[in-house]
């Protein structure tokens, strides 16, 4: 039988998962942007991966969503020039 709170614990999980996925990149992001910084840039994009080893697919857009809030809050200029590409800049 079906109960609410299995179908809960099981959307949590699965929320868990993927903001974990999402970080896992907003931190290949932000190495990026460290060593960009490090060559005295004040921009750099990433190119979003399609999947990753051992990772079961991820929303693209989801992924998006998340890392546009993150760099925005973090005080970064961020837009997306294609489709899996990341444009940010810190350049006031």
């Amino acid at each position: 039988m079906v109960k609410a709170q299995d179908l809960i614990n099981e959307q949590r999980e699965r929320d868990r998962h993927k903001e974990k996925v999402y970080k896992k990149i907003y931190k290949k992001v932000e190495i990026k942007i460290m060593h960009a910084s490090s060559m005295n840039l004040y921009e750099c994009w990433y190119q979003l991966p399609e999947f990753l080893f051992n990772i079961p697919l991820y929303n693209l857009q989801g992924c998006k969503s998340y890392l546009q809030s993150k760099f925005r809050n973090d005080g970064f200029n961020v837009y997306f020039p294609e489709e899996n590409i990341i444009y940010i800049s810190w350049k006031k």
